[in-house]
């Protein structure tokens, strides 16, 4: 008897633990379902523009990174409110406002880490926190991306319920990686001169025209010469198609003064761009400041001028229009561009142009210090010697 009632106590107990296995492991309540195919956030999409500030929030609840508009636009908190990537937010936004539910997942608290969508405030989290503010505040955990599902697990901050969402909603956490890193965009061929110096020492790279392959050194010493007719082209390239890796603000980094590289460029049509470059606390940074020669900007400009109106003459006695002579037709008559018919303001117009882009720059890059690519900084700390084949 007392063998048969142990028997029913164990077989019960097995009944009981199997019961709360099944119960810890539903996909909760069967209202659940008629959620698949919502949206995740719930009326994002005709409020995203009206969203004031996105944060990452990573283990601890410690804020990776926060992203606020302002009157300016959309800037990074972390990096003293410089300008963020436009184009990251909005794909970030639309991606969160465009995500549904696809299939409900675990409710059981215990199984979120397995997704990665537990409390976010565990030290140990592996997820992510996304909290928008705005017309439609929400708070959603991030877990791991489904390659099988092509969708991401993710959880509602205020309800235990998981789900697997459309998309890949995994925001990247790098405060760094959500600013606008364009600084300038200045083409090799349009440099004209480059100087450096460095150490209580300068030397410069030139080219007599936008047509030279080459830089050459001004003034080289007698009886030394380049390690490669292509040894001096790097330098003049730093300005093409810069971005910068990190920022900060100017006055946060203090420069070591022995590590200090100026570089001067000027382009053919009198641009200037001086940037100083510097060591701080195992960081090399630059800072940039553009402005604009007037005796140069005057001398491309009336050679321009010219130009124009060689061109257009020989346009006009129909050079170009060899088939149309052929067949006796008369030559088409062509306007004549403004280097023609009103020569100052052609001259002025270029000139504008020029302040346009010194202004530009210097808006970008007033008050800041940047962390350039290492191959970038690489090509303007030089030495002279460091160019030259070694003295015979």
């Amino acid at each position: 008897m007392k063998r048969h009632a142990l028997i029913k106590l164990a077989i019960g107990t097995a009944v009981a633990v199997a019961l709360a296995l099944w119960a810890g492991s539903t996909r909760g309540p069967t209202g659940d379902s008629a959620s698949v195919g919502e949206a995740l956030v719930k009326g994002l999409s005709p409020a995203i523009n009206d969203v004031s500030q996105l944060r990452v929030l990573e283990a601890g609840d410690k804020v990776a990174v926060t992203l606020r508009r302002g009157p300016d636009g959309w800037t990074v908190v972390e990096r003293d409110g410089y300008a963020a990537d436009i184009a990251k937010v909005r794909e970030t936004l639309i991606q969160f406002a465009e995500a549904t539910l696809i299939e409900a997942k675990t409710a059981n608290a215990e199984r979120h880490a397995a997704l990665g969508v537990e409390d976010v405030s565990k030290p140990d989290a592996k997820g992510m926190r996304v909290e928008f503010d705005g017309k439609v505040p929400a708070s959603i955990v991030v877990g791991t991306f489904s390659t099988q599902g092509n969708g991401t697990f993710v959880r509602r901050n205020d309800e235990v319920q998981s789900w697997l969402a459309k998309g890949n909603l995994v925001v990247d956490r790098q405060a760094s990686n959500w600013l606008a890193k364009d600084i300038v965009d200045i083409a090799s061929d349009r440099i004209m001169r480059v100087e450096i110096k460095r150490g209580g020492q300068s030397f410069a790279v030139v080219k007599s025209s936008p047509e030279q392959t080459n830089y050459v050194v001004e003034a080289m010493p007698p009886g030394r010469e380049l390690l490669s007719e292509y040894e001096a082209n790097g330098i003049a390239s730093v300005l093409a198609g810069l971005k910068f890796d990190d920022v900060a603000k100017a006055e946060s980094a203090v420069p070591d003064p022995a590590s200090t590289v100026s570089a001067t460029f000027q382009t053919f049509d009198g641009l200037v761009v001086e940037i100083t470059g510097f060591a701080s606390e195992g960081k090399r940074y630059a800072s940039f400041k553009a402005s604009v020669d007037p005796a140069r900007a005057d001398l491309a400009a009336k050679a321009a001028q010219l130009n124009a109106l060689a061109e257009h003459e020989r346009a006009q006695k129909g050079g170009d229009n060899t088939e149309e002579k052929a067949e006796g037709k008369p030559a088409a008559a062509e306007s004549a561009p403004l280097a023609v018919t009103d020569p100052v303001a052609f001259v002025a117009e270029r000139r504008k142009s020029l302040d346009d882009e010194a202004a530009a720059l210097n808006r970008i890059a007033q008050g800041w210090v940047y962390v350039l690519p290492a191959y970038k900084y690489a090509n303007m700390d030089k030495r002279l010697e460091d160019l030259l084949k070694p003295k015979a």
